[in-house]
């Protein structure tokens, strides 16, 4: 019989009408037929019942729905260089399932440590003002992190002749903003 380690990640494997469906039973509030993209297109092995051989088989190459990530981002400069920042993260399929998991087990001060922390990597400074997050327990629908916060020095004022195509006279200024999305 194969190594145990060869195999980490249990699914189940449900055979109904003439179509074969993958589930995976760690994913609690997961779509239905979602299973993470780490275990598509891989080898399985299918634990047989009593007296049957077990059979190699491949997992299939997509579920449904799609997992991935989908961000939107909105920011308000201000003339001294700090911003408004507003967005949307959405956590779809099993990625969005396992991200309720995570989610579920925090108190409300941890949430918004967590999502501070997220916005962290991409605006230093962030001062979170508000976050909501929806969906967490509805299997079909994705997780949603509506959040809003303040970034003291997002860009930094430099004169207008010092900016590219900037000119002389009329006091004008460019405003250079800095930040990474990751």
């Amino acid at each position: 019989f194969p190594s145990p380690a060869l195999y980490g990640h249990p699914l189940l494997r449900v055979e109904a009408g003439g179509e074969t469906l993958w589930l995976d039973p760690g994913l609690r509030v997961a779509p239905f037929g979602a299973i993470p993209s780490t275990v598509l297109d891989v080898e399985a092995l299918l634990l047989p019942e009593a007296g049957e051989e077990p059979e190699v088989v491949r997992t299939p190459a997509r579920s449904g729905p799609d997992e991935r990530r989908e961000v939107v981002v909105r920011v308000a400069l201000d003339a001294a260089g700090g911003a408004v920042v507003e967005g949307e993260d959405r956590y779809l399929g099993a990625a969005g399932a396992a991200a309720k998991a995570a989610v579920e087990r925090l108190d409300a001060s941890d949430r918004r440590q967590v999502i501070e922390a997220m916005l962290a990597r991409s605006f230093r400074g962030v001062a979170l003002d508000e976050a909501t997050i929806l969906g967490e327990d509805d299997p079909e629908a994705p997780l949603v992190i509506r959040w809003r916060g303040r970034v003291p020095r997002l860009a930094t004022v430099s004169p207008a002749s010092s900016a590219p195509g900037g000119g002389e006279g009329g006091g004008a200024r460019a405003l250079r903003a800095q930040a990474s999305m990751v």
